[in-house]
């Protein structure tokens, strides 16, 4: 099993233009090669970058998670944790969001109009996140938490709150794993089907 993890630090602004729409990093790992992550906003139908980054409140933030190993090893991206806050240095953050909790628990999909959207492949995963009010007339930073797992994987999660039950994004079948988002998600014990699991270091993306 091998398990990658980065930390991504992406800069949202509601009501302003900024430059940047893309956050990325790579790390490199002796089996896999060079491993990237990126983080991008997109256009409501995901076929091309966002082309602001001017949004209102109450409006559909379309936005997308992506992992590529240089090794072509098929891997499958989660989003682990994600908040919205003030500051690209979470720890000086005056105000703080969660957005994905508890091991990738959508939990805004519960009080907003957020979902994750169906795969079309297991190195990306999509999402529409609703604006909503937060931090009015400051920069908002996204900070999110980003794993990449062998696609055999079974037991990562990617939850959202869909006809008032938790349903898991790659499998309704198997919503089961969801039932924790309303308490508290705990990690099971990773196995390694014949392969070492490699945890690498955070990589921080300050924007």
């Amino acid at each position: 099993m091998v398990r990658f993890i980065f930390h991504s630090v992406f800069e949202l602004v509601f009501h302003r233009a900024v430059s940047k729409m893309t956050a990325f990093s790579a790390v490199e790992d002796e089996n896999e090669g060079l491993v990237t992550f990126n983080m991008e906003l997109m256009n409501s139908d995901f076929s091309a970058p966002a082309p602001s980054m001017r949004f209102q409140l109450g409006s559909i933030i379309p936005f997308r998670a992506t992992v590529e190993s240089q090794s072509h090893r098929l891997l499958k991206i989660y989003m682990e944790r994600c908040v919205a806050a003030t500051d690209a240095n979470i720890s000086r953050a005056a105000q703080v969001h969660p957005i994905i909790a508890n091991i990738g628990c959508l939990i805004e999909s519960k009080s907003a109009n957020s979902s994750f959207l169906p795969r079309r492949r297991p190195a990306e995963i999509r999402l529409y996140l609703q604006a909503f009010k937060f931090a009015l007339g400051q920069n908002i930073f996204l900070h999110c938490d980003l794993e990449a797992w062998d696609v055999q994987c079974v037991d990562r999660k990617a939850c959202h709150y869909m006809q008032q039950q938790w349903e898991l994004l790659d499998d309704p079948s198997q919503s089961n794993l969801c039932s924790c988002c309303e308490f508290t998600c705990y990690r099971r014990m990773e196995s390694t089907n014949g392969m070492p699991s490699n945890v690498l270091p955070s990589g921080v993306s300050d924007l």
